[in-house]
């Protein structure tokens, strides 16, 4: 080979020889054994995501969690009713010289028994205290309730004694708070 043409020449016959080698084959023949799988490859990038499935149902209401703490105490509210409150002074006649808390009657029945009779709808002797006091001297007193003998709810009376045990007439001061 001499020159450049003939180079040309040479490798075009080549590939015309190569094309008719690969254009005549025979019939391909059976499939030859497994071989040996290769080692794992890389792996490749995540794809994106998919789109958002629907919403599944509701589940089952867990358990009561534990109690919070306490909140801060609230404002004071407004104050409520006050408590009735009689008061009353008694001569040693049995007649009231001062009163106060509402429309109040004295008798006096004996020698050191006093009758206080209090307004309708007191009941001295439920929620009631009662405190009698003579206004001088060393003298005792009691006081009862009505229903205790047989007069009306709204009734107290003052017994007044002396050391001996003696009933006496004492003027007196006596209080009930209700």
């Amino acid at each position: 080979m001499k020159n450049r043409t003939d180079l040309s020449l040479f490798v075009l016959g080549l590939a015309a020889l190569a094309l008719m080698v690969a254009t005549c084959k025979g019939d391909t023949g059976p499939t030859g054994p497994m071989g040996t799988a290769g080692a794992a490859g890389s792996t490749g990038p995540t794809g994106p995501n998919g789109s958002t499935g629907s919403t599944g149902s509701t589940g089952s209401t867990g358990p009561t969690g534990p109690t919070g703490p306490t909140g801060p105490t609230g404002p004071t509210g407004p104050a409520g009713p006050g408590r009735p409150t009689f008061w009353a002074g008694v001569t040693v006649a049995g007649a009231l010289y001062k009163s106060a808390g509402g429309t109040i009657t004295a008798a006096h029945p004996a020698t050191g028994t006093y009758d206080l009779t209090f307004p309708t709808g007191t009941n001295i002797q439920f929620g009631c205290s009662s405190h009698a006091e003579p206004t001088a001297g060393s003298e005792f007193t009691t006081t009862q309730a009505g229903p205790r003998f047989g007069a009306p709810g709204n009734l107290l009376r003052v017994i007044i004694t002396n050391n001996a045990g003696t009933a006496v007439d004492q003027e007196f001061e006596v209080v009930v708070i209700c």
